[in-house]
């Protein structure tokens, strides 16, 4: 299957751009220690990510086929009832960002440098849906289901999705415990694909507070994943 491993990105982001996110003042204490970090890992910070090309062999009302691989979910089933190629994806903060948050003893390093992690992560994401949207049909836009952010498609089917990845995932330096979450951390890994409007997660979550929702939580949606026959 097709490849593309991403290693590029714009850093497009400063203390004041995580403070917004943290919901901080731009004059709080808390930047000094955020743009000291910056600086020390600017030389480090190697972010990667990589996607796969494959064809969707088939869709019933409770799964979807990928290859070889069935990942049985409602939603998912839902969301890519008209795809005909998905795209597996793994995006990290990178293996080298990761070590040096270990060396930190400091609490306030550590919150801060949490965010630092993350934000490499949504830049290298950036890189790759920049190269993605190329290969979308003319007035799609991209979007995304994770394991374990739909009800109905329990974070267990990671295994599933690092399947298909195989060792691409080994390259960028990304790891699946036994117990299903990803090491570094601050990684994501899921399906992206073509769709005339963009489709969110959030919509399935009813999490109140969240500072990545992108849209609004919908009962009636959410409800539709849990049918069953």
């Amino acid at each position: 299957m097709k490849t593309t491993l991403i290693d590029d990105y714009e850093l497009a982001f400063d203390e004041q751009d995580i403070l917004k996110r943290l919901g901080m003042p731009a004059d709080h204490v808390f930047g000094k220690s955020i743009r000291k970090l910056l600086y020390e890992t600017a030389a480090i910070a190697k972010p990667k990510a990589v996607f796969m090309e494959y064809p969707v062999t088939a869709v019933t009302e409770y799964s979807v086929a990928v290859g070889s691989v069935v990942f049985a979910s409602v939603a998912l089933a839902k969301n890519l009832k008209q795809a005909e190629v998905v795209y597996p994806y793994i995006c990290t903060c990178g293996q080298e960002l990761a070590s040096y948050a270990k060396t930190l003893t400091d609490m306030i390093d550590k919150f801060a440098f949490d965010a630092i992690m993350e934000f490499y992560e949504k830049q290298i994401e950036l890189s790759l849906n920049r190269k993605l949207i190329n290969l979308l049909p003319e007035g799609y836009v991209i979007s995304r289901s994770d394991p374990g952010a739909l009800p109905g498609w329990p974070i267990q089917e990671q295994k599933k999705l690092f399947a298909l990845l195989g060792e691409n995932a080994t390259k960028i330096g990304v790891e699946l415990s036994d117990n299903y979450l990803m090491s570094p951390l601050k990684t994501v890994s899921g399906l992206k694909y073509a769709a005339k409007e963009a489709c969110h997660d959030c919509i399935y979550c009813q999490r109140e507070i969240c500072s990545h929702r992108k849209a609004p939580y919908d009962e009636k949606a959410y409800f539709a994943t849990l049918q069953r026959e």
